[in-house]
């Protein structure tokens, strides 16, 4: 495992430092950058968060994490976790 590797909340510069990278493992997303900015912005504001892992400033994984409040369990939150990539040269090395 990397003992430098930095995980934290994807922002909008991670759209050109290696975010697209680490989808391509899933699959392509074939948006413009422009689309790509859009999509950044509309999942912000319905709450979506999405992590990026780096590894010396460039991402090479990231995992998106959507809440619901329930109406059962006293309406509490639960958590669900969404496109878990990484690049694929670094698979397997505990990203």
């Amino acid at each position: 495992m990397h003992t430098d590797l930095l995980i934290r909340e994807m922002t909008f510069e991670d759209l050109d430092n290696g975010f697209f990278d680490a989808l391509d493992a899933l699959s392509p997303s074939n948006l413009s950058y422009d689309d790509a900015l859009q999509v950044f912005f509309d999942r912000d504001i319905a709450g979506v968060k999405t992590y990026v892992a780096t590894f010396d400033g460039t991402v090479v994984g990231a995992a998106s994490l959507l809440t619901e409040r329930k109406f059962i369990h006293g309406g509490g939150l639960v958590g669900h976790i969404e496109d878990v990539a990484v690049i694929t040269d670094q698979q397997h090395n505990g990203i």
